[in-house]
């Protein structure tokens, strides 16, 4: 798929959020709570992922397993790998050296690192959901073979959909910390749904219904509202006390935010018809944050726990806010021209 600069913006507000979300958790609250809409830019990644890898396996007659797995360890291994290397240099040799440390080091390699508490946000906080998308790699590349038939590709996204609500059903009757059913329920198993709603988005824009929908205004105007209210009713049931402890919001609530973040793919697709509209849009440099999200998901919390460690970041301290998120573009743009287009030119 041509690149659509209108879903730029989905990916800088996924990116920008997962920023405010980390600054006001572990950076001191120097925005004072603006824009913390929690981690749900994570949420909107997995999405994301669901509808552009899934795109590319549905639309390419000619898909090789092998040429597909090539191209997507040049996405995600370089950039990530470097960012690894950088945060090593940082760490106390000797930790290096123990068993656990070289443990750690290698299931950051390899990407079993969310399957451990102890290393889930051990080097960096934010590498957790590398390694659940590298594992969606894996196992839709070893199910392209349904999801291209127009046959099964609806068993298989249906039987994902039940084994993740299963899965967050049996975490949530776990007598744990939330802490644990978080890092449980959020293992590729129990993402399964939100990548399968960005794949049905990516089979609905290939197929020979899309024009016949997609340019109705009505339809349009209802797809918005579903965007709109499954965003805000999440959001409120995020906010509640006892999401945790409540079955019904931890098996159901992430599907209600996937299907408002695929909805926004078709809205944020057909924005791509107003020229003038994103031309404004593309000179706020918002679309520029969307072009360098990985790499400003790899650096954006290493960048404000140094921050925050040296006495920089303070609360309600907006200019250092805003001095956080300029250095974490500038790195970010380095490994993006340096690193990222140099083994990905499509990035």
């Amino acid at each position: 798929m041509k690149r659509v600069e209108s879903l730029d913006l989905l990916r800088a507000f996924a990116a920008l959020s997962v920023f405010f979300y980390h600054i006001h958790e572990v950076g001191n609250n120097p925005f004072n709570g603006f824009f913390n809409f929690g981690g749900i830019g994570v949420d909107l990644f997995f999405v994301l992922s669901g509808f552009f890898i899934s795109l590319s396996i549905i639309k390419n007659k000619d898909w090789d397993i092998f040429l597909f797995l090539k191209k997507r360890i040049n996405r995600i291994i370089p950039a990530y790998y470097v960012s690894l290397i950088i945060l090593l240099a940082l760490v106390p040799p000797v930790y290096l050296l123990t068993k656990f440390g070289l443990y750690d080091v290698l299931s950051h390699l390899i990407f079993i690192h969310p399957w451990n508490y102890q290393t889930h946000g051990s080097i960096n906080g934010a590498y957790w959901s590398l390694g659940v998308e590298v594992q969606y790699y894996i196992l839709i590349a070893l199910s392209a073979i349904f999801l291209r038939s127009k046959k099964y590709r609806y068993y298989l996204l249906i039987s994902w959909i039940v084994i993740a609500w299963l899965w967050r059903f049996n975490i949530s009757s776990m007598d744990i910390e939330p802490i644990y059913k978080f890092i449980l329920s959020t293992q590729v198993i129990g993402m399964l749904d939100e990548f399968s709603f960005g794949i049905i988005i990516a089979i609905f824009m290939t197929s020979e219904v899309k024009d016949d929908f997609i340019n109705r205004k009505l339809f349009i105007f209802l797809v918005s509202i579903l965007m709109i209210l499954g965003f805000y009713f999440y959001s409120t049931l995020q906010g509640r006390g006892d999401y945790w402890s409540n079955s019904s919001i931890v098996v159901f609530g992430k599907s209600l935010l996937a299907l408002s973040f695929s909805a926004s793919i078709i809205v944020f697709i057909k924005l791509s018809d107003y020229v003038r509209v994103l031309s404004v849009i593309h000179y706020t440099g918002i679309p520029y944050i969307g072009r360098i999200s990985y790499s400003f998901y790899l650096y954006h919390l290493p960048v404000m726990l140094s921050m925050a460690k040296v006495g920089i970041l303070n609360e309600n301290d907006i200019f250092s806010g805003f001095m956080c998120l300029i250095i974490t573009i500038l790195i970010s743009s380095v490994s993006y021209y340096l690193v990222e287009k140099r083994f990905y030119k499509n990035c």
